[in-house]
């Protein structure tokens, strides 16, 4: 086009026709579309444990439910494990209840026995401290009653002598007073001491008989402890009470984790679905942690797309997108950047010099008619400077890996060495170089070489 354009100038005046324009102001940014497909989350069921696979009642595309059965490993091994198991438990727990009745009936005995010695070292106190009183218990209690009432009468005369004495002092009452107050009291007190003396003298008995009663009481007291110490026998039952308690627990937790394999057997769907991979079939041996089939689910849906690599520097996590379907048309969705590969690969199906980069995009609302697998593009746009001071892309020239432009110097053209900024679309921001109001020649100057006459058109 521009030999054509160059014949045209010259045809008229002989010299070659360029255009020119100045540095301009502009918002530099960059589009970038990125082509790949609607994905869901894929679950890899994988088998609990090495064994036979004696049920598989899904196939391939099949939906599922959540909480379905998609495959049973053979259990057997572990439900005989568990059948004699539970039949030891029953053996065991029989025996915990014997040896808790024998301790029971033990603990009941020496209860029994330890409070018959008690009493009966009761029993020979009593009788030990009548021995010492020496009178029967009315006796006792009678004059018991006279040393009592003689006690709070001569307590009453002490008081009443105090009176009477303070009185004195303060002469309000004679010393004849004073003295008959004391008189009764000594009266009173003497009855007292002499009712105490009766009361000592009633209480004595011989020394004979006090010692044997001694004897009796310390024989009893020796009976409760033989009772007390009869109690040992019982560390016997309760350390076998406790040994079967212990063999009741060890298999149970047997029998609890039998279950816990047999339950594992039965794999259920961990989520709604579809089977989109079957790796196995009935009857065949899994090995543990080998995935048996593969569930696709309904939802979330993402993106998964493809962004080349002269765009890969311009996509980052959180950006904001646009997304549109193939089979949805004049339609497009919001999203956001949510992942971005660490490095570019290969596009498998194109040339190996032909790298990508790899992006995950959330749709930022709920579509319903989302499928995994539907065709989408991803189009994002990245502002790259504000205000630049560019030129339009065809100004530029390269030569030796350094970039120019040409300018008109009396009449011809001028080789400038510039500095790059930005590239984006038509548009290229010059960083150094040029002074804004220097013309620079924007179309026609291809082909042609420094110093060659032109003539600038408009």
């Amino acid at each position: 086009m521009a030999l054509a354009c160059l014949g045209c100038g010259r045809a008229g005046t002989g010299l070659p026709e360029v255009k020119v324009s100045h540095l301009q102001k502009a918002d530099m940014s960059i589009h970038y579309v990125a082509s790949g497909h609607v994905v869901s989350k894929t679950i890899r069921v994988s088998a609990p444990d090495t064994g036979t696979i004696v049920a598989l009642p899904v196939q391939l595309n099949e939906p599922v439910k959540k909480g379905q059965v998609l495959f049973q490993i053979d259990d057997s091994e572990a439900r005989q494990t568990l059948n004699s198991t539970d039949s030891e438990i029953v053996s065991a727990r029989t025996k915990l209840e014997e040896n808790k009745a024998l301790l029971t009936i033990r603990q009941n005995q020496a209860a029994t026995q330890v409070a018959q010695a008690v009493r009966d070292s009761e029993i020979a106190a009593v009788e030990e401290r009548q021995k010492v009183l020496g009178a029967s218990r009315e006796e006792r209690r009678k004059l018991s009653e006279s040393v009592r009432q003689a006690q709070e009468k001569a307590r009453l005369s002490k008081l009443d002598l105090e009176r009477q004495r303070q009185l004195f002092k303060e002469e309000i009452i004679s010393q004849a007073d004073l003295d008959k107050a004391d008189s009764q009291y000594r009266q009173d007190y003497s009855a007292y001491q002499e009712a105490r003396a009766d009361y000592n003298a009633q209480t004595q008995t011989r020394r004979e008989e006090l010692d044997i009663q001694r004897l009796k009481s310390m024989k009893a007291s020796e009976g409760v402890t033989l009772a007390q110490q009869k109690g040992d026998e019982e560390l016997l039952l309760i350390h076998r009470v406790r040994a079967s308690e212990a063999e009741v627990a060890r298999l149970e937790a047997s029998a609890a984790k039998q279950r816990y394999l047999i339950g594992r057997m039965r794999v259920a769907s961990p989520s709604d679905g579809v089977v989109s991979q079957l790796n196995y079939e009935q009857g065949e041996t899994v090995t543990s942690s080998s995935t048996v089939l593969s569930l696709v689910t309904h939802g979330p849906y993402y993106v998964e797309a493809e962004v080349d690599e002269q765009d890969a520097v311009h996509v980052a996590v959180n950006q904001q997108v646009n997304i549109s379907l193939t089979s949805m048309p004049g339609k497009s969705y919001s999203g956001k950047v949510v992942e971005v590969a660490p490095s570019l690969e290969a596009r498998p199906q194109g040339p190996s010099d032909h790298k990508v980069l790899r992006i995950k995009v959330n749709f930022a609302e709920k579509v319903p008619e989302l499928r995994s697998g539907l065709e989408a593009d991803v189009q994002g746009q990245v502002g790259l400077a504000k205000e630049a001071l560019s030129l339009p892309r065809a100004a530029l020239l390269r030569d030796g890996g350094k970039d120019f432009v040409y300018t008109i110097k009396d009449g011809k053209l001028s080789k400038i060495e510039i500095t790059l900024g930005n590239v984006s679309g038509d548009r290229a921001e010059i960083k150094a170089g040029l002074d804004p109001k220097t013309d620079v020649v924007v179309e026609g100057g291809d082909g042609l070489a420094a110093g060659t006459a032109v003539k600038v058109v408009p």
